[in-house]
């Protein structure tokens, strides 16, 4: 009866990485390809992901695959040369969504340029690109403005996005920035919704607190 179970289990066992195992909400930021002629010291396409997922883990309701998790997929698959490669490992670690890219050494700059892609259809969502001066030590910021560009897309509203760092919650901002473009519209029941939705989920969300009192 024992093994007769085991092998039922054996064989109801759902195979992992299909479509229906990919949780949309995880996102797999994976070794960026290099193009160009790398210099000592210059920026490698493992450090490019560790960067930027580094600024992305500023929103804590963006889940991010472990570091560790993802080299552990990397090594079971080998080097990820291909979209065709990154896309495999990241159906293997079940993250809907991938993050991925290029480093491309330009003599006096590093361009990085990233896109994010839906991993059940393979579909680009977005993409952004960033570009820095090769002796530049500090990165720091031009990742934080790459990860904005991917997790928050375009910004219209140049008010809601200079609050861009008064939460970490993802969401929250996003919300922020719908009231202040319904305001825009003279929409004032919009921007009471937006305002309202963003103060509840981040109560600590000083900026949308204020438009929430400001337009009631």
């Amino acid at each position: 009866a024992v093994a007769a179970i085991a092998l039922a289990l054996v064989i109801w066992w759902p195979k992992g990485g299909g479509a229906d195992t990919l949780d949309p909400g995880l996102h797999a930021v994976l070794p960026f390809g290099v193009e160009g002629s790398p210099t000592p010291g210059s920026l490698d396409g493992a450090a490019a992901a560790r960067h930027l997922g580094r600024a992305m883990g500023f929103w804590r309701d963006m889940r991010l695959v472990e570091l560790m998790r993802a080299r552990g997929a990397i090594d079971q698959h080998g080097a990820v040369r291909t979209l065709r490669d990154a896309l495999a490992i990241a159906r293997s670690l079940g993250a809907g969504r991938l993050i991925w890219g290029d480093v491309w050494n330009r003599g006096d700059s590093v361009e990085v340029h990233a896109t994010l892609y839906d991993v059940r259809t393979e579909r680009e969502e977005r993409a952004a690109t960033v570009v820095m001066a090769a002796e530049v030590t500090n990165i720091g910021p031009a990742f934080v403005a790459l990860s904005d560009s991917l997790v928050l897309g375009e910004l219209r509203e140049p008010d809601a996005a200079r609050a861009a760092r008064g939460t970490r919650v993802r969401q929250a901002f996003l919300q922020y920035e719908a009231g202040h473009r319904a305001l825009a519209a003279w929409d004032l029941v919009g921007a009471e919704e937006a305002s309202r939705a963003a103060a509840n989920l981040d109560p600590d969300f000083a900026q949308a607190s204020l438009m929430w009192a400001q337009v009631v």
